[in-house]
């Protein structure tokens, strides 16, 4: 589909919205994703419209923000969507993400500021609202990629990693063995609770700066699953190359929240996060070879040897580390 194409249907979205038309349109980079994204300006509002082929993605996202802001949380209001779900616009929160405010901050020192903590922290906090408050009455009949993050859909992801990244790389591994320990990761994580929303992308480029406070997007993958997900995924984002202590500090900071809502074995919690990040990491790791290897971005081929070695590393800390000697080599040769 053309720009043109594009700005007619959002065009039309901003005048049923405002009563206005023609606005100014500013084109976003929109990374891995399918979505059109474009900034529409006029001398009274600045608003971003989605433009996307995935409909069910894009219904997902609206609905699943309508009842998050209907909970109090802090995400984009929805201006208007079209009837056939192919287009939508929403509130504008800046282009300033957590992740950028972080890497800036690595220019002049390199472990986390009071005022960067205080950001993860709140971004924490928000968390636990979103996966024990609001998820408990979301719809989750809504939710395009599945409902539930089961047993299948963690293989779903492992296999992604192997036909995504390692065999369009050409890295070796012994199928057999390493189907085999994906058979033990998914069985572990499916041994743990699984009935809260589970954010999916929860990572600080997802996380929206404005007026000094966190604002979350992209949160349309989502759907029930468990708690140390979303939390693997924001303190072990290669990108953002947290300090182990750093890491703990939030962690322990996340369940102490949590458990002001829930009764949480805090100490299981705790064992299995590197378990749940060696899957988070791959998950990551197959979309950049997507991304990279298949679109052609370079961003997301220039990612990979980084997020290759913090999975090494976090394969290294698992208490299922002596049974992964497979996916630890696949992972070493990748950081190379």
């Amino acid at each position: 589909m053309s720009d043109s194409t594009d700005q007619a249907a959002l065009s039309a979205l901003f005048r049923e919205a405002f009563g206005v038309s023609t606005p100014h349109f500013e084109t976003i980079k929109e990374h891995a994703s399918k979505r059109r994204i474009y900034r529409l300006r006029d001398q009274q509002r600045s608003v971003i419209g989605v433009v996307n082929p995935d409909r069910a993605e894009n219904r997902a996202f609206v609905e699943f923000a309508k009842h998050f802001k209907k909970n109090g949380l802090p995400v984009p209001e929805i201006y208007c969507s079209a009837q056939d779900w192919s287009a939508y616009l929403e509130e504008d929160l800046g282009d300033l993400t957590l992740l950028d405010r972080l890497q800036c901050s690595r220019d002049t020192q390199s472990a986390l500021s009071d005022a960067l903590l205080a950001l993860y922290r709140e971004a924490l906090e928000q968390l636990c609202r979103f996966q024990l408050v609001a998820g408990r009455g979301l719809d989750y009949s809504f939710c395009y990629q599945g409902a539930d993050f089961d047993r299948s859909a963690v293989l779903g992801d492992l296999r992604d990693f192997r036909e995504q990244l390692l065999q369009p790389k050409r890295i070796a591994f012994d199928a057999e063995r390493l189907q085999s320990e994906f058979d033990l990761l998914a069985n572990q994580i499916a041994s743990y609770p699984a009935h809260y929303f589970m954010y999916r992308d929860f990572q600080a480029r997802n996380i929206m700066l404005l007026n000094g406070r966190c604002w979350f997007i992209d949160f349309q993958s989502g759907r029930r699953g468990p708690l140390q997900y979303d939390v693997a995924s924001l303190v072990y984002q290669s990108a953002a190359a947290l300090a182990p202590s750093e890491r703990e500090a939030l962690v322990r900071h996340y369940l102490a929240e949590a458990c002001k809502l829930e009764k949480i074995d805090t100490a299981q919690f705790v064992d299995s996060l590197p378990t749940f990040a060696i899957i988070r990491l791959m998950q990551a790791l197959s979309a950049y070879g997507r991304a990279g290897l298949r679109d052609g971005k370079e961003y997301f081929i220039k990612s990979i040897p980084s997020a290759a070695k913090m999975l090494t590393e976090t394969v290294q800390q698992s208490i299922l580390a002596a049974r992964l000697p497979e996916v630890l080599a696949v992972a070493s040769k990748l950081s190379t």
